[in-house]
Protein backbone atom coordinates (compact mmCIF):
# COMPACT_ATOMS: atom_id res chain seq x y z
CA UNK A 1 0.00 0.00 0.00
CA UNK A 2 1.49 3.40 -0.80
CA UNK A 3 1.66 6.37 1.05
CA UNK A 4 -1.23 7.92 -0.36
CA UNK A 5 -3.33 5.28 0.15
CA UNK A 6 -2.69 4.99 4.16
CA UNK A 7 -3.30 8.54 4.13
CA UNK A 8 -7.02 8.08 2.73
CA UNK A 9 -7.68 4.70 4.71
CA UNK A 10 -6.42 6.76 7.99
CA UNK A 11 -8.76 9.24 7.32
CA UNK A 12 -6.10 11.59 7.94
CA UNK A 13 -7.41 13.87 4.71
CA UNK A 14 -10.68 14.82 6.62
CA UNK A 15 -8.32 17.03 8.99
CA UNK A 16 -7.62 20.66 7.37
CA UNK A 17 -4.42 21.00 7.04
CA UNK A 18 -3.38 24.57 8.15
CA UNK A 19 0.12 24.94 7.05
CA UNK A 20 -1.27 25.33 3.03
CA UNK A 21 -3.92 28.02 4.23
CA UNK A 22 -1.20 30.10 6.19
CA UNK A 23 1.39 29.68 3.54
CA UNK A 24 -1.24 31.27 0.78
CA UNK A 25 -2.40 33.74 3.24
CA UNK A 26 1.34 34.97 3.63
CA UNK A 27 2.13 35.08 -0.29
CA UNK A 28 -0.68 37.07 -1.05
CA UNK A 29 1.70 39.74 0.38
CA UNK A 30 5.12 39.03 -1.11
CA UNK A 31 2.73 39.06 -4.51
CA UNK A 32 1.53 42.35 -3.66
CA UNK A 33 4.92 43.80 -2.80
CA UNK A 34 6.13 42.05 -6.03
CA UNK A 35 3.47 43.08 -8.58
CA UNK A 36 3.01 47.13 -7.25
CA UNK A 37 6.74 48.38 -9.04
CA UNK A 38 6.96 45.38 -11.45
CA UNK A 39 3.60 46.22 -13.24
CA UNK A 40 1.10 48.64 -11.50
CA UNK A 41 3.35 51.88 -10.19
CA UNK A 42 6.17 51.44 -12.24
CA UNK A 43 9.02 53.72 -11.32
CA UNK A 44 10.04 56.33 -14.11
CA UNK A 45 12.89 58.69 -12.29
CA UNK A 46 14.02 55.78 -9.49
CA UNK A 47 17.96 55.18 -9.14
CA UNK A 48 18.81 51.73 -8.09
CA UNK A 49 16.66 48.82 -9.02
CA UNK A 50 13.29 49.62 -10.49
CA UNK A 51 12.09 45.97 -10.40
CA UNK A 52 12.54 46.96 -6.21
CA UNK A 53 10.94 50.36 -6.13
CA UNK A 54 14.27 52.55 -6.35
CA UNK A 55 15.32 55.55 -4.52
CA UNK A 56 15.28 59.03 -5.54
CA UNK A 57 18.40 61.56 -4.46
CA UNK A 58 15.97 64.45 -3.30
CA UNK A 59 14.63 62.55 -0.73
CA UNK A 60 16.02 62.96 2.48
CA UNK A 61 18.41 60.55 4.74
CA UNK A 62 16.23 59.18 6.28
CA UNK A 63 13.72 58.13 3.70
CA UNK A 64 16.61 56.91 1.72
CA UNK A 65 17.26 54.60 3.91
CA UNK A 66 13.70 53.41 4.32
CA UNK A 67 13.78 53.22 0.85
CA UNK A 68 17.27 51.04 0.36
CA UNK A 69 15.60 49.02 3.17
CA UNK A 70 12.79 48.21 1.86
CA UNK A 71 14.43 47.28 -1.08
CA UNK A 72 16.73 44.46 0.64
CA UNK A 73 13.81 43.01 2.21
CA UNK A 74 11.84 42.95 -1.43
CA UNK A 75 14.68 41.21 -2.91
CA UNK A 76 15.17 38.54 -0.06
CA UNK A 77 11.60 37.89 0.55
CA UNK A 78 9.20 39.01 -2.09
CA UNK A 79 10.59 38.78 -5.71
CA UNK A 80 10.60 35.10 -6.98
CA UNK A 81 8.88 33.84 -3.97
CA UNK A 82 5.07 34.54 -3.25
CA UNK A 83 4.23 32.75 -6.91
CA UNK A 84 6.43 29.90 -6.70
CA UNK A 85 5.15 29.15 -3.43
CA UNK A 86 1.10 29.37 -4.49
CA UNK A 87 2.73 26.95 -7.67
CA UNK A 88 4.03 24.92 -5.39
CA UNK A 89 0.15 25.21 -3.34
CA UNK A 90 -1.56 24.69 -6.60
CA UNK A 91 0.13 21.27 -7.21
CA UNK A 92 -0.61 20.24 -3.36
CA UNK A 93 -4.06 21.06 -4.56
CA UNK A 94 -4.35 19.24 -7.49
CA UNK A 95 -2.77 16.63 -5.48
CA UNK A 96 -5.75 16.50 -2.60
CA UNK A 97 -8.33 16.62 -5.50
CA UNK A 98 -6.75 13.79 -7.23
CA UNK A 99 -7.10 11.70 -3.89
CA UNK A 100 -10.17 12.65 -2.94
CA UNK A 101 -11.50 11.32 -6.68
CA UNK A 102 -9.32 8.21 -5.72
CA UNK A 103 -11.44 7.53 -2.51
CA UNK A 104 -14.20 8.13 -4.22
CA UNK A 105 -13.82 5.22 -6.96
CA UNK A 106 -13.85 7.66 -10.01
CA UNK A 107 -11.80 5.67 -13.30
CA UNK A 108 -8.80 7.54 -13.97
CA UNK A 109 -9.67 9.42 -16.97
CA UNK A 110 -12.79 10.45 -15.41
CA UNK A 111 -10.95 11.53 -12.29
CA UNK A 112 -8.60 13.39 -15.26
CA UNK A 113 -11.93 15.12 -16.80
CA UNK A 114 -12.76 16.26 -13.53
CA UNK A 115 -9.51 17.57 -12.94
CA UNK A 116 -9.09 19.59 -16.34
CA UNK A 117 -12.54 21.45 -16.46
CA UNK A 118 -11.80 22.65 -12.78
CA UNK A 119 -8.37 24.16 -13.88
CA UNK A 120 -9.97 24.60 -17.53
CA UNK A 121 -12.47 26.85 -15.33
CA UNK A 122 -8.93 28.71 -14.03
CA UNK A 123 -7.62 29.66 -16.82
CA UNK A 124 -10.86 31.00 -17.76
CA UNK A 125 -11.09 33.03 -15.02
CA UNK A 126 -7.40 34.65 -15.49
CA UNK A 127 -8.45 35.57 -19.24
CA UNK A 128 -11.18 37.40 -17.64
CA UNK A 129 -8.95 38.98 -14.99
CA UNK A 130 -6.14 39.72 -17.55
CA UNK A 131 -8.24 41.50 -20.11
CA UNK A 132 -10.64 43.71 -17.53
CA UNK A 133 -7.99 44.46 -14.55
CA UNK A 134 -4.24 43.19 -14.92
CA UNK A 135 -1.90 42.22 -17.69
CA UNK A 136 0.00 40.31 -15.54
CA UNK A 137 -2.49 37.63 -14.46
CA UNK A 138 -1.11 34.47 -13.42
CA UNK A 139 -3.95 32.26 -13.03
CA UNK A 140 -3.93 31.36 -17.08
CA UNK A 141 -0.96 29.90 -16.81
CA UNK A 142 -1.61 28.15 -13.47
CA UNK A 143 -4.53 26.77 -14.82
CA UNK A 144 -2.52 25.34 -18.27
CA UNK A 145 0.25 23.97 -16.45
CA UNK A 146 -2.35 22.26 -14.38
CA UNK A 147 -4.61 20.62 -17.03
CA UNK A 148 -0.78 19.19 -18.15
CA UNK A 149 -0.60 17.88 -14.08
CA UNK A 150 -3.97 16.12 -14.55
CA UNK A 151 -3.35 13.69 -17.53
CA UNK A 152 -0.10 13.08 -14.95
CA UNK A 153 -2.15 11.56 -12.19
CA UNK A 154 -1.56 7.87 -13.45
CA UNK A 155 2.21 8.41 -13.42
CA UNK A 156 3.88 6.59 -10.10
CA UNK A 157 5.93 8.82 -7.70
CA UNK A 158 8.93 8.05 -8.23
CA UNK A 159 8.40 8.69 -12.52
CA UNK A 160 6.84 12.24 -11.20
CA UNK A 161 10.19 13.27 -9.18
CA UNK A 162 12.28 12.45 -11.76
CA UNK A 163 10.59 14.64 -13.70
CA UNK A 164 10.08 17.30 -11.60
CA UNK A 165 14.25 17.33 -10.67
CA UNK A 166 14.97 16.84 -14.05
CA UNK A 167 13.17 19.82 -15.07
CA UNK A 168 14.02 22.09 -12.15
CA UNK A 169 17.87 21.39 -12.50
CA UNK A 170 17.81 22.16 -16.59
CA UNK A 171 15.55 24.92 -15.88
CA UNK A 172 18.55 26.62 -13.27
CA UNK A 173 21.55 25.55 -15.46
CA UNK A 174 20.03 26.79 -18.71
CA UNK A 175 17.93 29.41 -17.53
CA UNK A 176 21.07 31.03 -15.90
CA UNK A 177 23.20 30.23 -18.84
CA UNK A 178 20.39 31.36 -21.39
CA UNK A 179 20.11 35.18 -19.16
CA UNK A 180 23.70 35.80 -18.79
CA UNK A 181 24.23 35.35 -22.90
CA UNK A 182 21.40 37.70 -23.52
CA UNK A 183 22.87 40.16 -20.63
CA UNK A 184 26.56 39.76 -22.55
CA UNK A 185 24.61 40.36 -25.71
CA UNK A 186 22.42 43.24 -25.04
CA UNK A 187 23.75 45.04 -22.26
CA UNK A 188 21.13 47.56 -20.23
CA UNK A 189 18.68 46.47 -22.86
CA UNK A 190 18.10 43.21 -21.24
CA UNK A 191 17.89 44.18 -17.74
CA UNK A 192 16.47 47.85 -17.51
CA UNK A 193 12.90 47.21 -16.38
CA UNK A 194 10.80 49.75 -18.04
CA UNK A 195 7.66 50.24 -19.97
CA UNK A 196 5.03 53.07 -19.52
CA UNK A 197 1.27 51.81 -18.80
CA UNK A 198 -1.91 53.05 -21.20
CA UNK A 199 -3.10 55.99 -20.39
CA UNK A 200 -6.71 54.92 -20.85
CA UNK A 201 -8.56 51.83 -20.42
CA UNK A 202 -9.35 50.59 -23.83
CA UNK A 203 -5.02 50.48 -24.34
CA UNK A 204 -4.85 48.98 -21.19
CA UNK A 205 -7.66 46.42 -22.01
CA UNK A 206 -5.83 45.86 -25.25
CA UNK A 207 -2.33 45.42 -23.24
CA UNK A 208 -4.12 42.67 -21.41
CA UNK A 209 -5.37 40.76 -24.62
CA UNK A 210 -1.88 40.84 -26.02
CA UNK A 211 -0.40 38.83 -22.70
CA UNK A 212 -2.92 36.34 -23.22
CA UNK A 213 -1.00 35.21 -26.01
CA UNK A 214 2.09 35.23 -23.87
CA UNK A 215 0.97 32.57 -21.76
CA UNK A 216 0.83 30.04 -24.75
CA UNK A 217 4.56 30.02 -25.03
CA UNK A 218 5.00 30.67 -20.96
CA UNK A 219 3.73 27.05 -20.37
CA UNK A 220 6.58 26.34 -22.51
CA UNK A 221 9.03 28.81 -21.04
CA UNK A 222 8.05 27.99 -17.70
CA UNK A 223 8.87 23.87 -18.11
CA UNK A 224 11.84 24.54 -16.18
CA UNK A 225 10.43 27.17 -13.60
CA UNK A 226 7.02 27.01 -12.25
CA UNK A 227 6.11 23.49 -13.95
CA UNK A 228 8.34 21.31 -11.95
CA UNK A 229 7.35 23.46 -8.50
CA UNK A 230 3.83 22.26 -9.07
CA UNK A 231 4.89 18.76 -9.45
CA UNK A 232 6.45 19.10 -6.24
CA UNK A 233 3.85 20.30 -4.10
CA UNK A 234 1.84 17.47 -6.07
CA UNK A 235 4.39 14.88 -4.65
CA UNK A 236 3.76 16.70 -1.23
CA UNK A 237 0.13 16.04 -1.41
CA UNK A 238 0.86 11.82 -2.79
CA UNK A 239 3.90 11.52 -0.28
CA UNK A 240 2.12 12.88 2.59
CA UNK A 241 5.14 15.41 3.41
CA UNK A 242 2.67 18.06 5.00
CA UNK A 243 -0.11 15.47 6.03
CA UNK A 244 2.29 13.81 8.75
CA UNK A 245 5.32 16.03 8.73
CA UNK A 246 7.07 14.43 11.56
CA UNK A 247 7.71 11.83 9.36
CA UNK A 248 9.10 13.59 6.58
CA UNK A 249 11.12 16.31 8.33
CA UNK A 250 14.35 15.47 6.16
CA UNK A 251 12.69 16.14 2.97
CA UNK A 252 11.28 19.50 4.85
CA UNK A 253 14.17 20.34 6.38
CA UNK A 254 16.63 20.13 2.99
CA UNK A 255 14.18 22.47 1.31
CA UNK A 256 14.51 24.69 3.85
CA UNK A 257 18.16 25.12 3.93
CA UNK A 258 18.27 25.14 0.17
CA UNK A 259 15.38 28.14 0.02
CA UNK A 260 17.52 30.11 2.81
CA UNK A 261 20.67 29.99 0.72
CA UNK A 262 18.86 31.52 -2.09
CA UNK A 263 17.57 34.09 0.17
CA UNK A 264 20.81 34.57 1.60
CA UNK A 265 23.38 34.19 -0.95
CA UNK A 266 21.04 35.33 -4.13
CA UNK A 267 18.26 37.66 -2.28
CA UNK A 268 20.69 39.44 0.56
CA UNK A 269 23.55 40.51 -2.13
CA UNK A 270 21.02 41.04 -4.82
CA UNK A 271 19.19 43.93 -2.60
CA UNK A 272 22.49 44.95 -1.17
CA UNK A 273 23.69 45.90 -4.46
CA UNK A 274 20.79 47.00 -6.16
CA UNK A 275 20.18 50.07 -3.15
CA UNK A 276 24.05 51.12 -3.09
CA UNK A 277 24.81 49.24 0.05
CA UNK A 278 27.57 47.00 -1.88
CA UNK A 279 28.65 47.35 -5.27
CA UNK A 280 25.73 48.26 -7.34
CA UNK A 281 27.10 46.57 -10.64
CA UNK A 282 26.76 43.44 -9.08
CA UNK A 283 22.91 43.79 -8.96
CA UNK A 284 22.53 42.49 -12.30
CA UNK A 285 24.06 39.17 -11.67
CA UNK A 286 22.49 38.29 -8.58
CA UNK A 287 18.92 39.91 -10.13
CA UNK A 288 19.60 37.21 -13.10
CA UNK A 289 20.55 34.50 -10.35
CA UNK A 290 17.38 35.37 -8.51
CA UNK A 291 15.40 35.03 -11.42
CA UNK A 292 16.31 31.30 -12.00
CA UNK A 293 17.45 30.00 -8.27
CA UNK A 294 14.20 32.01 -6.86
CA UNK A 295 11.64 29.34 -7.97
CA UNK A 296 13.45 26.89 -5.15
CA UNK A 297 11.85 29.03 -2.35
CA UNK A 298 8.38 28.13 -3.15
CA UNK A 299 8.54 24.49 -1.75
CA UNK A 300 10.75 25.96 0.65
CA UNK A 301 8.43 28.36 2.66
CA UNK A 302 5.78 25.86 2.65
CA UNK A 303 8.29 23.55 4.17
CA UNK A 304 9.34 26.25 6.64
CA UNK A 305 5.48 27.39 7.41
CA UNK A 306 5.06 23.15 7.71
CA UNK A 307 7.98 22.39 10.29
CA UNK A 308 6.87 26.04 12.11
CA UNK A 309 3.13 25.01 12.55
CA UNK A 310 3.45 21.32 14.11
CA UNK A 311 3.08 21.75 17.47
CA UNK A 312 -0.17 24.13 16.44
CA UNK A 313 -1.24 21.38 13.76
CA UNK A 314 -1.16 18.91 16.34
CA UNK A 315 -3.43 21.04 19.04
CA UNK A 316 -5.84 21.53 16.42
CA UNK A 317 -6.09 18.33 15.60
CA UNK A 318 -6.96 17.55 19.39
CA UNK A 319 -9.05 20.47 19.77
CA UNK A 320 -10.55 21.84 16.31
CA UNK A 321 -9.82 25.35 17.45
CA UNK A 322 -7.42 28.02 15.11
CA UNK A 323 -4.71 30.26 17.32
CA UNK A 324 -6.50 33.46 17.34
CA UNK A 325 -2.69 34.74 15.87
CA UNK A 326 -3.07 32.42 13.29
CA UNK A 327 -6.76 32.96 12.58
CA UNK A 328 -6.49 36.03 10.01
CA UNK A 329 -3.92 34.31 7.66
CA UNK A 330 -5.97 31.22 7.48
CA UNK A 331 -8.96 33.03 6.67
CA UNK A 332 -7.10 34.49 3.80
CA UNK A 333 -5.67 31.39 2.85
CA UNK A 334 -8.54 29.69 2.52
CA UNK A 335 -10.00 32.92 -0.48
CA UNK A 336 -7.05 33.40 -1.62
CA UNK A 337 -8.34 33.64 -5.62
CA UNK A 338 -11.04 36.16 -4.17
CA UNK A 339 -7.43 38.19 -2.08
CA UNK A 340 -5.48 37.52 -5.20
CA UNK A 341 -8.30 39.15 -7.66
CA UNK A 342 -9.16 41.58 -4.72
CA UNK A 343 -5.63 42.99 -4.80
CA UNK A 344 -6.35 43.72 -8.44
CA UNK A 345 -9.55 45.62 -8.40
CA UNK A 346 -6.97 47.65 -5.25
CA UNK A 347 -4.03 48.43 -6.98
CA UNK A 348 -6.18 49.17 -10.59
CA UNK A 349 -7.91 51.95 -8.42
CA UNK A 350 -4.98 53.26 -6.56
CA UNK A 351 -1.93 53.10 -9.36
CA UNK A 352 -2.69 53.22 -12.92
CA UNK A 353 -2.31 56.16 -15.21
CA UNK A 354 -6.23 56.70 -16.01
CA UNK A 355 -7.51 55.89 -12.45
CA UNK A 356 -6.13 58.02 -9.17
CA UNK A 357 -2.79 57.38 -10.48
CA UNK A 358 -1.33 57.78 -6.66
CA UNK A 359 1.71 55.78 -6.48
CA UNK A 360 3.75 56.75 -9.32
CA UNK A 361 7.79 57.21 -7.84
CA UNK A 362 7.03 56.69 -4.44
CA UNK A 363 9.98 54.96 -4.08
CA UNK A 364 10.69 51.52 -2.37
CA UNK A 365 9.63 51.62 1.48
CA UNK A 366 6.43 53.65 0.29
CA UNK A 367 5.74 50.65 -2.05
CA UNK A 368 5.84 48.07 0.74
CA UNK A 369 3.63 50.05 2.80
CA UNK A 370 1.36 50.32 0.28
CA UNK A 371 1.65 46.90 -1.07
CA UNK A 372 1.06 45.97 3.00
CA UNK A 373 -2.55 48.03 3.01
CA UNK A 374 -3.64 46.57 -0.12
CA UNK A 375 -2.91 42.79 1.68
CA UNK A 376 -4.76 44.46 5.34
CA UNK A 377 -7.69 45.28 3.54
CA UNK A 378 -7.67 41.42 1.91
CA UNK A 379 -7.20 39.99 4.59
CA UNK A 380 -10.15 41.69 6.83
CA UNK A 381 -12.62 41.12 4.09
CA UNK A 382 -11.31 37.61 4.86
CA UNK A 383 -12.07 37.46 8.77
CA UNK A 384 -15.38 39.04 8.13
CA UNK A 385 -16.60 36.59 5.77
CA UNK A 386 -14.89 33.71 7.66
CA UNK A 387 -16.88 35.05 10.69
CA UNK A 388 -19.58 34.84 8.58
CA UNK A 389 -18.89 31.59 7.66
CA UNK A 390 -19.14 32.99 3.95
CA UNK A 391 -16.74 31.16 1.27
CA UNK A 392 -14.25 33.08 -0.72
CA UNK A 393 -16.78 34.47 -4.10
CA UNK A 394 -14.29 33.40 -6.28
CA UNK A 395 -13.94 30.19 -4.58
CA UNK A 396 -17.44 29.22 -4.44
CA UNK A 397 -18.14 30.08 -7.90
CA UNK A 398 -14.91 28.16 -9.15
CA UNK A 399 -16.27 25.16 -7.60
CA UNK A 400 -19.79 25.56 -8.35
CA UNK A 401 -19.10 25.41 -12.36
CA UNK A 402 -16.59 22.81 -11.72
CA UNK A 403 -18.39 20.20 -10.08
CA UNK A 404 -22.25 21.71 -10.77
CA UNK A 405 -24.76 22.42 -8.08
CA UNK A 406 -24.80 19.23 -6.09
CA UNK A 407 -20.76 19.02 -5.95
CA UNK A 408 -19.27 15.75 -6.70
CA UNK A 409 -21.15 12.60 -6.13
CA UNK A 410 -19.34 10.68 -2.85
CA UNK A 411 -19.27 7.82 -4.77
CA UNK A 412 -18.58 7.54 -8.79
CA UNK A 413 -21.47 5.28 -10.43
CA UNK A 414 -21.13 3.94 -13.70
CA UNK A 415 -24.02 5.90 -16.02
CA UNK A 416 -27.30 3.92 -16.22
CA UNK A 417 -28.24 2.82 -19.24
CA UNK A 418 -30.69 5.12 -20.96
CA UNK A 419 -34.11 3.96 -20.98
CA UNK A 420 -36.11 4.08 -24.14
CA UNK A 421 -38.20 8.03 -24.04
CA UNK A 422 -41.38 6.04 -24.91
CA UNK A 423 -41.24 2.90 -22.78
CA UNK A 424 -42.45 -0.53 -24.87
CA UNK A 425 -45.53 -1.63 -22.98
CA UNK A 426 -45.57 -4.90 -21.80
CA UNK A 427 -47.47 -7.19 -23.88
CA UNK A 428 -50.46 -9.62 -22.47
CA UNK A 429 -50.41 -13.37 -23.38
CA UNK A 430 -52.85 -14.24 -26.05
CA UNK A 431 -56.12 -15.85 -24.59
CA UNK A 432 -55.75 -19.58 -23.72
CA UNK A 433 -57.85 -21.53 -22.24
CA UNK A 434 -54.72 -23.59 -20.76
CA UNK A 435 -53.56 -20.19 -19.09
CA UNK A 436 -57.08 -20.52 -16.86
CA UNK A 437 -55.52 -22.16 -13.55
CA UNK A 438 -57.90 -24.52 -13.62
CA UNK A 439 -56.97 -26.06 -16.85
CA UNK A 440 -52.93 -26.26 -16.48
CA UNK A 441 -50.91 -29.25 -16.24
CA UNK A 442 -48.04 -30.28 -14.04
CA UNK A 443 -45.01 -29.27 -16.55
CA UNK A 444 -43.13 -32.48 -17.72
CA UNK A 445 -40.53 -33.82 -15.49
CA UNK A 446 -37.00 -34.06 -16.99
CA UNK A 447 -34.60 -36.82 -16.99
Amino acid sequence: MDTAQKIQRRGTTSKRILAPDVARGLALLGIAVANLPTAWAIPIDAEGDSMLGGFYPGASETHHLLDQLAMVFSAMFAHVRGLPMFATLLGFGIGLISLSLQRRQFPRNKAMLVLVRRYGFLALFGVIHCIFLFFGDIMILYGLLAMIVALMIGLSNKAIKWIAGVLLGLGVTVGTAFTFFMMNSFGDKMINYSFTLPENYLGYMLLGLGSIAGYVFGVVASAGTIFPVILIGFLFARTGVLHEPEKHLRTLWAWIIAGAAVVLFIGLPWGLSAAGFINPEWAETFSTLNLNFGYITGPAIVALVTVVLMPVQRRYAETDVVPLWLRAPVALGKRSMSGYLMQSVLFFILALPFTLNLLTDIGAALVLVVATGVWLVTLILAVILEMTGTPGPFEWLHRRISYGKNGLPTQWKPPQAELPAHPIPAQQPPHNPAHNPANRQAPPQLD
